[in-house]
């Protein structure tokens, strides 16, 4: 029984589905689907996804008897909702717009804040240290007037992130320096490096850590 099926809103291939036996996800346009969380006991209930608009990657699902926490796009889930007196009937969250710490949860005990760190969730509370050199799409693109811009440093060095234009001049530095190992997050205005708009159109942001280097392109629009 599938219970609601929704697509990660930056990843547009990755297509999950929650059923009463957990959550897969489709990564081919549903012609194959892969487990990634089975909690204990069936989901016979209502269950929603919520995907955070300040980190895509970190989500909850709201599954009326429980609520889950995962911070790694639905790979890996912690349960947050023991945390509310007397184990009250979830009812739906929404996330603060202003505020990435703040979740409110409203049950039927009434409505609750949860404050967490944002885009930092693990099981166990546990520090997961990336594995690997990547920069993530920004998000959301387009974007007016700021972009949310990720990367994952598997080591401490030294790093270059900047911004260029279809004509390969650069026209903001983000970064500049050496960064500590883990996951970064940043935002980034429209504004070059004089303090000044940027026109609207394609440009593209570049991560250089020693020798590798990645590049992603971002849409402006005035």
């Amino acid at each position: 029984m599938i219970l609601e099926m929704a697509f990660h809103p930056e990843d547009l291939v990755s297509l999950y589905a929650v059923t009463a036996g957990g959550i897969y996800l489709s990564e081919d346009r549903a012609r194959t689907w892969e487990p990634v969380f089975r909690p204990q006991g069936l989901l016979w209930s209502s269950a929603q996804l919520r995907f955070d608009p300040h980190n895509p990657h970190h989500l909850y699902l709201v599954t009326s008897r429980a609520l889950y926490e995962s911070g790694d796009a639905g790979r890996t889930w912690g349960d947050v909702g023991q945390q509310f007196e007397g184990y009250p009937w979830f009812n739906d969250l929404a996330f603060d717009p202003f505020d990435p710490s703040a979740v409110y949860v409203t049950t039927t005990w009434g409505v609750y804040r949860l404050d967490r760190t944002p885009a930092v969730t693990a099981v166990e509370e546990t520090v997961v240290v990336p594995v690997a050199f990547s920069l993530q799409p920004n998000y959301p693109n387009p974007f007016n007037p700021s972009t949310t811009i990720r990367f994952s440093l598997p080591q401490a060095g030294e790093v270059e992130l900047s911004v260029y234009n279809l004509m390969g001049q650069r026209v903001a530095t983000l970064v500049y320096g050496v960064q500590e190992a883990g996951a970064h997050l940043l935002q980034w205005d429209g504004w070059d490096e004089q303090g000044r708009e940027l026109a609207s159109g394609v440009y593209f942001y570049r991560l250089q850590v020693g020798g590798r280097v990645e590049t992603r392109k971002l849409l402006l629009l005035r």
